[in-house]
């Protein structure tokens, strides 16, 4: 850890996507390329950091039921096995339907084909997200 925090969802979208991809990247001992799913973005450790953001906590409260909406309801939704199939038919779905989770997310559909969807969706967030910022 650098020892700084970033001090908005933009810093923090821009660690925690260099973090991901970076971490993906160096799994295997020779150090090509892996893919980036689901299960490595959703993980215990990258949603805490996520949480120290305060519009980042309110973002998640919405999404979780009535009365479990605490940073340690978010990290036991993430950490708990059950999450995992679901996370495994999002990643197994993504290729087919990227323009639609890209249109869900107010980003400009793909043309031609991509090799990594979800790498392309955290690359399409971070410059969505410097653009605003340098706005």
């Amino acid at each position: 850890e650098t020892g700084s925090k970033p001090t908005n969802a933009n810093d923090y979208l821009s660690e925690l996507s260099g973090l991901i991809i970076s971490q993906t990247r160096n799994a295997n001992k020779d150090n090509t390329k892996k893919d980036i799913y689901f299960k490595d973005i959703f993980k215990g450790e990258y949603i805490s950091k996520l949480l120290e953001i305060p519009e980042a906590l309110e973002e998640l409260k919405k999404h979780m039921p009535e009365g479990y909406q605490s940073k340690e309801d978010i990290i036991d939704v993430i950490n708990s096995r059950a999450l995992n199939p679901n996370l495994k038919a999002l990643d197994m779905s993504l290729p087919a339907h990227l323009n639609f989770v890209l249109a869900s997310l107010n980003l400009t559909p793909q043309e031609g084909e991509v090799n990594d969807a979800m790498e392309y969706i955290v690359d399409a967030l971070e410059k969505k997200y410097t653009k605003e910022e340098n706005n």
